[in-house]
């Protein structure tokens, strides 16, 4: 673990979290998550613009409710049970957010 600095993904401090793992330059999860992005098909320039907040990238396997929490919903579910929501009306998940709730992109 290095004392300072940024991941080159995320953006945020290596050291802020002692049990999150990094080579030096980025977490193993951020280099994993990326990996995962280019077997999809995304290029590294979208990558690097969504990272950057100049592009959204979303996946048309699961779509979101209008809940504050738990609102990534696959896309075999066509309402959610809390808000009453339904598929056809509501966007696609951000492909960051999936990711971050441990959903696969598979």
């Amino acid at each position: 673990m290095i004392d300072k600095g940024f991941c080159l993904s995320c953006g945020r401090r290596l050291d802020a979290d002692p049990d999150r793992p990094n080579d030096g330059v980025e977490h193993y999860d951020c280099m994993e998550n990326s990996k995962i992005l280019e077997h999809l098909g995304i290029s590294k320039e979208d990558i690097k613009k969504a990272r950057a907040g100049e592009k959204v990238l979303t996946t048309e396997k699961y779509w979101d409710c209008e809940c504050r929490r738990n609102y990534i919903h696959p896309k075999s579910e066509w309402q959610c049970e809390r808000c009453g929501a339904q598929r056809d009306k509501q966007p696609d998940s951000r492909i960051n957010e999936v990711l971050d709730q441990g959903l696969s992109l598979k």
